[in-house]
């Protein structure tokens, strides 16, 4: 993708720049008022929660409104989206399944590791802990349960977590409306979305990402934590973003194993007595230990 960006820099559309550049721009100044003056001014912070609905209905309607006469040929990339309803559920294809038996194991990988990665990284952002088992329960559920509609894999995903985060979504109960918004759009609006401008969903989501992306300081916090454990993270990180999601889990957990296996087989085994154990600690006076009972043996690995 950074190669891609790079390479097609030289043709690029000015006005689809325009548009990405405009819709980032309000989106951040939206998310600034709000956190300034939010707390103080109710209705600048329902106008900062819903900056992401505001970029989007405006945009679209200047699309449309420059756009109309060109449906075919338009000033900048549009969505052009088209809806032909729920698909009705059906049986599953035997044979289809298995095909993709085997293929079916990373892709279960790749969005169970995603899905408690994003859970995890907006737990530490907002002061909550997931359940790891109830989450993969949802993940295992949903899928099972949309095989029959034909749908795609379901998992959490980076952009769409982001943007409720930032939009101030803060219960579950948020996937009724998200639900709502979906089947209104299918039946209703689909002519609407049409005319959204490919460059408006792109701010919306660059917007929402870059809340999550880490500092610096933080893989520096790693390397002092655990110099091994930050191998394992860039291994995982630079092989993902070169070359691709399924490898890079491949090449983390091939990491993880060895480098286990190699502890396990160099490290030391030192056994220390009752009487040398005391010594040792009665030698640090400033040590908080509990006493040891005469007869205790510590095999300490």
């Amino acid at each position: 993708m950074i190669r891609e960006f790079f390479k097609q820099l030289p043709d690029t559309n000015w006005r689809a720049f325009l548009v990405g550049i405009s819709c980032i721009v309000l989106l951040l100044s939206l998310q600034f008022v709000g956190r300034k003056w939010g707390k103080k001014y109710r209705a600048l912070w329902y106008l900062s929660v819903a900056r992401n609905a505001i970029v989007l209905v405006l945009f679209t309607a200047i699309s449309w409104g420059v756009n109309k006469s060109r449906r075919s040929d338009p000033l900048f990339g549009i969505s052009k989206a088209k809806s032909t309803g729920i698909i009705p559920p059906k049986q599953l294809d035997s044979v289809l399944l298995l095909k993709v038996a085997g293929r079916s194991v990373a892709v279960f990988l790749a969005a169970a590791l995603e899905h408690l990665a994003i859970g995890k990284a907006f737990g530490r952002r907002h002061g909550y802990v997931i359940e790891q088992d109830q989450e993969l329960s949802y993940i295992g559920l949903v899928n099972m349960f949309g095989s029959f509609f034909s749908s795609m894999p379901v998992t959490g995903g980076f952009q769409r977590t982001a943007v409720n985060s930032e939009s101030g979504v803060k219960s579950p109960l948020s996937g009724l409306a998200t639900t709502a918004c979906v089947l209104v759009s299918i039946y209703k609006l689909t002519d609407a979305f049409y005319w959204i401008p490919s460059a408006t969903l792109s701010a919306i989501i660059i917007v929402a990402v870059r809340q999550i992306i880490l500092p610096f300081h933080v893989f520096w916090h790693y390397w002092k934590t655990s110099f091994a454990d930050f191998i394992g993270s860039m291994v995982a990180f630079w092989v993902t973003l070169f070359v691709d999601v399924e490898i890079g889990i491949a090449v983390a957990v091939g990491y993880s194993l060895v480098y286990v296996l190699l502890r396990l087989a160099f490290s030391g085994v030192t056994m220390v007595t009752t009487d040398n154990f005391s010594k040792l600690y009665q030698s640090q006076s400033n040590s908080k230990v509990a006493a040891v009972p005469d007869d205790a043996m510590l095999f300490m690995l």
